[in-house]
């Protein structure tokens, strides 16, 4: 579970200073959802964590300066969106496996759901911006 909240401490902190500097406002809307759902995240596993008597790190988010200069593409902070949130659910899965309390699992389930639903409207962005493009394919040809 550490490493789930690490990685929305990351993710709320790359949404907060994206969510400055992007100039689509689709893109923003979109960051500023993943914001909320970073935010969320990491309440409910720091609260889990605190539960258990386990003490935690504060976010980066307050790290974050405020800029209106853009240092990436807003196609590109969205497809960054797109590829970081399997890692998001990979972190996740692994707290389920390694979980031994139903009320953790279940709780870590939702979160999954919640991270999947967020990558659907990551994904419907993309396509109607025009902007996930096909990854690129080997040629291989079978010659028998």
């Amino acid at each position: 579970m550490s490493s789930s909240l690490q990685c929305n401490n990351v993710g709320l902190a790359l949404c907060t200073g994206f969510s400055e500097t992007v100039s689509d406002m689709n893109t923003k809307q979109i960051l500023l959802k993943g914001k909320k759902l970073a935010f969320n995240q990491v309440s409910i596993l720091s609260d889990l964590f605190k539960q258990n008597g386990v003490i935690i790190s504060t976010g980066l988010e307050s790290l974050v300066l405020p800029s209106n200069e853009a240092p990436l593409s807003d196609r590109l902070v969205a497809n960054l969106l797109m590829f970081l949130n399997p890692i998001g659910i990979n972190n996740l899965q692994s707290a389920v496996t390694s979980s031994y309390k139903k009320e953790h699992v279940k709780c870590l389930k939702e979160l999954i759901r919640d991270v999947e639903d967020f990558s659907k409207d990551v994904f419907k962005l993309l396509v109607k911006k025009d902007w996930l493009n096909e990854p690129p394919v080997a040629k291989w040809t079978n010659k028998n």
